[in-house]
Parts: C-alpha cells; structure tokens; sequence
C-alpha cells in the first residue's frame, strides 16, 4: 500500500486522504506515524527548571543552560527565560526514535524513518548501516527472562545470528 506523492494538490484534499490512509492503518492494527517536532533551547537569563529536566526527552543533551524539549514545551521555556530578560536560542529539527535499535534520529534521518514507517512493511526496515549492529548488541546483552531470541529479530536473519 504506496501512498502517492501529496505534490499538486489541495489543502482540503490532502487532509481527506490523510483520513482515509489513518483509517486504513487503524483497519490494519497498525498507528498511523507521527514527525515530532523538537527543540534545542540555549537559555541566556536562567538556568534549565526542574520541570524541564524531567521533561527533557531522553538519550539527548541535558545542561544547566541548554536542553531539547518537544516544541510546545521548548516555546514555555523560551518564554520563561524571555520573561526574565533573556535572549534564548532555539533549534527547530524533527526527532522520532527507531523502533529497532531505539536511537533518537534527528533531522533528515528522522524524516527518512518516518517515509519508511509510513509503508506498512516499513516499520521494521533497518533505519542505516549501524541499526542491525546496536540491535544484535542490545539483544545479546544479558536482561531478564523474557528478552527476545536473537533469531526472532526481523532485522537480522538466522544465518547472521549464528
């Protein structure tokens, strides 16, 4: 199930098959991907809140002066450091993490893992030439009982596992 190229065509149009694919998804089992929308902010006037560092998204960068944030938090924290006379600093990119080898991909990575989530048979598509390295890593580390088998993982292929 390719989805067509959204180029030429309405705003209104647009939306009704962003409808019809969500719908097709949610027929299939499966949760429509989303492209969030992180933010770098550099604070000049106060330093990072409390509430910020639990809210700080994890595997990233995290400083007295410096955090990522998703973008409705980032603007409240831009703002506060406004507030208190600052000049704050943010970067704007797009962050999904890879169902796979659980890396934060940022900016065109993110955006390509996002095009292969959108194709149904996408989602478990290695996101680049180190995903099936992490992921062979991280499942022959010792868990709990109920970690995966190697063999299982639908990145890596029996004869690889061996």
């Amino acid at each position: 199930m390719a989805y067509p190229p959204l180029d030429h065509v309405s705003p209104r149009r647009e939306r009704e098959l962003r409808r019809e694919w969500k719908k097709n998804y949610k027929a299939l089992g499966l949760k429509y991907p989303r492209l969030p929308t992180i933010g770098f902010v550099e604070l000049t006037a106060i330093k990072t809140p409390t509430w910020a560092w639990y809210k700080g998204i994890k595997g990233l960068t995290k400083t007295d002066t410096s955090i990522w944030l998703r973008r409705i938090l980032a603007r409240e924290l831009m703002r506060e450091d406004e507030d208190a006379g600052g000049t704050p600093r943010v970067t704007w990119t797009s962050w999904k993490t890879c169902r796979i080898c659980k890396r934060n991909l940022l900016g065109p990575e993110a955006e390509n893992r996002f095009f292969l989530d959108l194709r149904i048979t996408g989602e478990w598509t290695c996101c680049g030439p180190d995903c099936q390295d992490i992921e062979r890593a991280r499942l022959e580390a010792p868990k709990n009982k109920f970690q995966p088998k190697l063999a299982k993982s639908p990145c890596i292929s029996k004869a690889d596992a061996r």
